[in-house]
């Protein structure tokens, strides 16, 4: 039975896949990065822009590099957007879906757990057959899944 927590957690987690799938096809940005671009877009003037942030051309380059080299703050980026009058929009966008971020990561948890056993059992000459292992990593990984145990992301931890 789900408790309280797990519930919140898989409602939450179901609501933003929704939203989630929007942002899977955003365009890449840019080679001169969003500022220049749209900048230039616009036909704006680099000392156009310097103006409107309120900073010397130099530190305008300066942003347009920082942005290129991936070092630019939110914080710079948010003046910049708004002085092109743009808004910023920061999202983190898992590669694939939720579900299957943690499905995976319950997977390579119990493999490792399951490796520290089935070594133990062949020593012992108690293995047992490929199908049983199979349905037993299964059942651990749905079981790590379905109660969002903490041990799926604490590295080393024992389940």
């Amino acid at each position: 039975m789900k408790t309280a927590r797990t519930l919140t957690a898989t409602l939450i987690r179901q609501q933003l896949e929704v939203q989630l799938k929007r942002w899977r096809s955003v365009p890449p940005r840019p080679r001169d990065g969003w500022i220049r671009s749209i900048r230039k877009a616009l036909g704006m003037p680099a000392t156009a822009l310097a103006r409107r942030l309120g900073v010397q051309s130099g530190t305008l380059a300066n942003l347009e590099k920082a942005e290129r080299q991936g070092t630019i703050s939110l914080r710079s980026l948010r003046e910049a957007a708004s002085a092109l009058d743009c808004e910023l929009v920061y999202a983190l966008v898992p590669r694939t879906s939720l579900d299957d971020v943690l499905r995976r990561r319950a997977e390579e948890v119990v493999n490792a757990h399951m490796q520290r056993a089935a070594r133990t059992m062949s020593l012992e000459d108690q293995s047992v057959g490929t199908r049983e292992t199979r349905r037993q990593r299964d059942a651990l990984a749905a079981q790590l899944v379905q109660s969002l145990d903490r041990r799926l992301w604490i590295d080393g931890e024992k389940i």
